[in-house]
Parts: structure tokens; C-alpha cells; sequence
């Protein structure tokens, strides 16, 4: 007797010709089983491309309201500084001219 590969009309020979062929590395993830083509990676690509730009857009939007709010607590340092110098000066001067009024009310006093 024949052995099945020997004989063609042989059961085990006809259903190892009609099994599907074993995927390869390239095609083992993919479901449909189809081979990758160029134009799908031209696809994946601009998809890709997309996400990017979107994700760039995120970041300098990111990246302004940053800059924005470091200028907004620099102006408010800045109006509290101001505030600050007003106040000390006043200080300053209330303090020289209180001096003085004391200082002249000691002369009259030593003087009559």
C-alpha cells in the first residue's frame, strides 16, 4: 500500500493540500490575515502624522497658557511690589516729618 503522500487521492493527502498556509512573522498579529502593503503604511502614516500635529497643537497651547500665567503672577508681583514701595516711602516720610515736629516742638520748649 501507498503511503498518502505517494498516493494523490488519498483522505490525508487531499486535506494537506487544502489546509491554509502558515502565517508568517509579518502577517501573525494581523486578523484578516492579509499581507502589509505599502499603501497601508502610507495610511498608518497620515494617521500618525495626524495624532502628531494634534498632539504638537495640545503642547503650544500648553506651553502659551504657561507663559501666560507666569506673566499674569510676574504683573501680580509686580503690583504688590509697587504697593509695597508706596507704603514704605510713606512710612518713610511720615516718620522724617514726625521727627521734625518733635524736634521743633523740643526747641521751643528749651527756648520759650
Amino acid at each position: 500500500m501507498a503511503s498518502p503522500t505517494e498516493d494523490p487521492t488519498a483522505p490525508a493527502a487531499a486535506a494537506a493540500t487544502d489546509a491554509p498556509p502558515k502565517e508568517s512573522a509579518a502577517t501573525a498579529g494581523r486578523a484578516d490575515g492579509d499581507r502589509s502593503m505599502p499603501a497601508d503604511a502610507f495610511r498608518d502614516l497620515r494617521t500618525r502624522l495626524a495624532e502628531m500635529a494634534e498632539y504638537a497643537s495640545y503642547y503650544v497651547s500648553a506651553r502659551l497658557d504657561a507663559y501666560k500665567a507666569t506673566a499674569r503672577k510676574v504683573g501680580i508681583l509686580a503690583a504688590i511690589g509697587v504697593v509695597g514701595l508706596l507704603a514704605l516711602s510713606s512710612f518713610v516720610v511720615t516718620t522724617i516729618v514726625l521727627l521734625c515736629i518733635g524736634f521743633a516742638g523740643m526747641l521751643t520748649a528749651a527756648f520759650g
